[in-house]
C-alpha cells in the first residue's frame, strides 16, 4: 500500500512567499508556486508515494478550510512548509493540526530552524522532523527508515531522543530528474512580470555564487542543474500551455557556456521570460543572446548608490556599472527592475534619500523598495546582533511586513525608514513622465492588465 504524502503550504493571512530563504509578502497581486515544493517533489516516487499538493494561500482557504481539505486526504506524512514572519501564526495552525492528525508525521521545512536546531523541538513539540534543505534527497531516507542515523540537513525525532542534523549542502539532488509539476494547478498562479497569459516560475541553479553579506545564500554553496533536465522541464511546461518563466536563479548568467546552450533550447521551445543578473556580470553578447531567446525583463540587485555602503555589505558594484547595464537593456528593448534596500546600517536619511534619487536615473522600468531585514543564516544578521540592533530570540524581526516592527535604529528612527520607503513608492510610480512611458510601452494585453491591477494594488493595497 502506497504511503501517502501531503505537501502543504500553510495558510495565512496574506499572500505570503515561502522560498528559499528569502520568504516575503507579495506587494501585489502576484503569487507564484513555492520552489521548495516544486523541487521536493521528484523526490516521491508516484509507484511508492500517493502525492498531493495543497497550497492553502493559493486556495485561498483558512486554517479551518485547510483543515476540511486535509481530512479528505488522510495522509500519513505532511511536509509543510512555514517561516520566521508567519512563525506565530503556523505554531497556532501546527498546534491544531497534530490535535487533528495525532498519526500524521509532521516534517518542518525551513529556515529559522537553521538557528535555532534542536531547540525547535521545545518551541514545536508537535514536529516530528525538521528539514533544512529541499534540494536534498536525507528527508526521503528518513520517510523510509528513521534508525537514529545523522542525516544531513535533517534533525527528527527517535523515541525521547533527537537525531540532530549536520549542514550539508552538496547533495546528490543536481542529478534529480524533472519534478512532478502535474501536481501543481498552474492556473492558480502568476508573476509580476509575466507579458504572456500563463506563468510560473523555476530554476536552472541553487543558491548564489557571490557571497553579499545580507543574503541567506551568500553561505551556501552554489550548484548547477543538469542542463538536460532544466531543458526537459521547460518541455514538460510548455506541454501545459505555460509561455512566460520567471527564472528565480539569483545571478543567471555566471556560467557563460552553459547559459547559451540553455539560450538556444529556450529559443526552439519559444517561452517569454524574466531573468536576475547582477549589473557585473553582463555585457553585449549576453543582452543580445538572452533577448533572442525571449528574455523579455531582467531583474538587478541595485541596492544601494552608495558605493561604499555596498563594499561594506561585499556588494561591491559601481554606480557606472549599474548605469552601462540598464543602457545595454535600453539598447535592446529588454525592461529593467532594481531591487533597492531601503536602510542598511549606517544608512542616513540623506543617503537613503540619494538612493531613491539614483532609482529615477537608472530610468528604470520598474523599481522594488524593501527594508533590510536580518535574514537567518546571514552575516548581516550575526553584525545586528552582535551591535544590539537585534535579538536573536526575535524570530518577527525578519518580518518582510515591515510596518509590523517596532525597531529603531542608531542614526534613524523606524517610523522614518517606514516614512522613506512610501515616498520611494510613491515618487517612482506616479511620476507622470513614468506612467506616460510604461502605457507606451506595452506589448500585449496581458501586460497591460498586469500593469492595471499590479499598479492599483501597490498604490492603494499595500
Amino acid at each position: 500500500m502506497k504511503k501517502k504524502v501531503l505537501l502543504l503550504n500553510l495558510p495565512w493571512k496574506e499572500k505570503y512567499l515561502r522560498e528559499y530563504f528569502c520568504s516575503k509578502i507579495s506587494k501585489a497581486r502576484y503569487y507564484y508556486p513555492a520552489v521548495n515544493l516544486v523541487y521536493l517533489s521528484w523526490l516521491f516516487d508516484e509507484n511508492v508515494y500517493d502525492v498531493y499538493v495543497w497550497d492553502a494561500i493559493a486556495e485561498k482557504t483558512d486554517n479551518q478550510g485547510t483543515i476540511d481539505k486535509i481530512k479528505e486526504y488522510e495522509p500519513d506524512y505532511i511536509y509543510f512548509l512555514a517561516s520566521a514572519p508567519s512563525f506565530k501564526e503556523d505554531k497556532v495552525f501546527i498546534s491544531e493540526l497534530k490535535k487533528q492528525f495525532p498519526h500524521a508525521i509532521l516534517i518542518w521545512d525551513w529556515d529559522i530552524f537553521r538557528e535555532l536546531k534542536e531547540e525547535s523541538f521545545i518551541i514545536m513539540p508537535e514536529l516530528d522532523a525538521v528539514n533544512f534543505n529541499f534540494a536534498s534527497t536525507n528527508i526521503l531516507q528518513y520517510i523510509g527508515h528513521p534508525d537514529w542515523t545523522v542525516l544531513g540537513n535533517v534533525i527528527y525525532r527517535h523515541k525521547n531522543w533527537l537525531a540532530i542534523w549536520k549542514e550539508d549542502f552538496k547533495t546528490e539532488f543536481w542529478n534529480a530528474p524533472v519534478p512532478r509539476r502535474e501536481l501543481f494547478d498552474h492556473n492558480k498562479y502568476n508573476h509580476p512580470f509575466a507579458i504572456k497569459e500563463k506563468s510560473t516560475v523555476m530554476l536552472t541553479d541553487f543558491w548564489c555564487l557571490f557571497n553579499c553579506s545580507f543574503c541567506p545564500m551568500s553561505n551556501i554553496d552554489w550548484s548547477l542543474r543538469p542542463l538536460d533536465i532544466v531543458i526537459k522541464e521547460l518541455k514538460l511546461l510548455k506541454s501545459f500551455w505555460i509561455e512566460d518563466i520567471f527564472f528565480l536563479d539569483q545571478t543567471f548568467w555566471v556560467n557563460k557556456k552553459r547559459t547559451s546552450e540553455l539560450c538556444k533550447a529556450i529559443k526552439e521551445i519559444w517561452l517569454s521570460r524574466c531573468i536576475f543578473a547582477r549589473v557585473d556580470t553582463i555585457n553585449d553578447d549576453f543582452i543580445k543572446e538572452v533577448k533572442e531567446a525571449g528574455c523579455h525583463t531582467i531583474l538587478f540587485w541595485i541596492e544601494s548608490a552608495d558605493e561604499e555602503l555596498l563594499k561594506k555589505y561585499k556588494k561591491n558594484t559601481k554606480q557606472d556599472t549599474m548605469i552601462q547595464a540598464m543602457k545595454l537593456c535600453k539598447k535592446y528593448k529588454i525592461r529593467t527592475c532594481g531591487t533597492f534596500i531601503i536602510w542598511l546600517p549606517w544608512d542616513t536619511k540623506e543617503s537613503i534619500t540619494y538612493t531613491i534619487k539614483f532609482a529615477k536615473i537608472l530610468d528604470l522600468d520598474f523599481a522594488s523598495f524593501n527594508i533590510a531585514t536580518p535574514r537567518i543564516g546571514t552575516n548581516f544578521r550575526q553584525d545586528m546582533i552582535t551591535q544590539g540592533w537585534a535579538n536573536p530570540k526575535d524570530l518577527n524581526l525578519e518580518s518582510s511586513k515591515q510596518k509590523d516592527s517596532n525597531r529603531e535604529h542608531h542614526n534613524i528612527s523606524h517610523h522614518d525608514i517606514l516614512d522613506l520607503q512610501s515616498y520611494a513608492i510613491r515618487t517612482f510610480y506616479l511620476d507622470p513622465r513614468y506612467l506616460f512611458k510604461r502605457l507606451f510601452t506595452v506589448r500585449t494585453f496581458i501586460e497591460f492588465k498586469n500593469l492595471i491591477l499590479e499598479w492599483f494594488y501597490l498604490i492603494f493595497k499595500r
